[in-house]
């Protein structure tokens, strides 16, 4: 069961029951966000609130929901500000549609979406509708397959430094198999075929002789079979996936300057 709304009391006012948004999330990232509100009681004291919304983090079939309710907040009444008096303080509503945006903007970042972001929306109803969770599944493929894909540049152009753990949070949730998800201090190391040094399994430029190991797979016509990162890049080339070859003089790693 879902928690009653709260009532808010306004002195002189009455009281309401305080409407609410329901934000939905398919992201398998939990949120969070604290709001600091105030309550005003039916005497006409105020109580500070700290009031913490928690979406919790999605499944990948699965989602999740946290509803948001209209509040208020203590403002300065610039009315009654006079020379001789710095004024009163007073509640301002604060609608449950302001803050579910403010939420939503928080979880995705402010995120532009032609690029796509998490898929992190308001619902029109109490509950998420079919619909409502297709479309926020559809937003948040699209912004799974740009981290994805940004994973697959760096990866290709040796920046696997900038490889983050949300890269790979994303590959989980699409399922995919990248040859990234092990996290470079994990990696254990490999025999570069040019000058037979050691080097990090997901390097594919040695930073010894500065071969590119992909060019060299193909011109010394190797098997690419015997290393998973030549493979996938060539793999990736030959599906047409954006794979940057680096600039001349880029190494994966520093130089070994001799």
């Amino acid at each position: 069961m879902s928690a009653p709304s709260p009532t808010i009391h306004y002195p002189g006012r009455g009281s309401f029951t305080a409407a609410s948004r329901t934000v939905l999330s398919v992201s398998p990232i939990e949120y969070r966000k604290n709001y600091n509100r105030t309550a005003t009681q039916e005497d006409g004291s105020t109580r500070a609130a700290n009031v913490e919304y928690v979406l919790r983090a999605a499944t990948r079939d699965g989602y999740s929901t946290v509803k948001i309710f209209d509040g208020q907040q203590m403002i300065l009444d610039r009315s009654s500000v006079t020379d001789e008096h710095q004024g009163n303080m007073g509640p301002m509503p604060i609608t449950a549609d302001q803050d579910a945006s403010d939420f939503v903007a928080h979880c995705t970042g402010g995120t532009v979406m032609r690029t796509g972001g998490p898929g992190v929306i308001v619902c029109a109803g109490d509950e998420p509708t079919d619909a409502e969770i297709k479309k926020a599944r559809e937003i948040h493929t699209v912004y799974a397959r740009f981290m994805v894909n940004d994973g697959h540049t760096k990866f290709s152009s040796g920046n696997f430094k900038e490889i983050t753990e949300e890269h790979r949070r994303q590959a989980d949730w699409l399922g995919v198999n990248v040859p990234w998800r092990v996290e470079l201090e994990q990696a254990s190391v490999k025999k570069c075929p040019a000058c037979a040094e050691s080097i990090l399994s997901p390097a594919l430029q040695c930073k010894f002789c500065q071969t590119f190991l992909p060019d060299f797979y193909v011109k010394a016509r190797l098997n690419p079979e015997d290393d998973a990162m030549v493979k996938h890049y060539l793999a990736m080339k030959g599906e047409g996936i954006k794979a940057q070859h680096p600039m001349p003089g880029t190494p994966v790693e520093a130089p070994i300057r001799k």
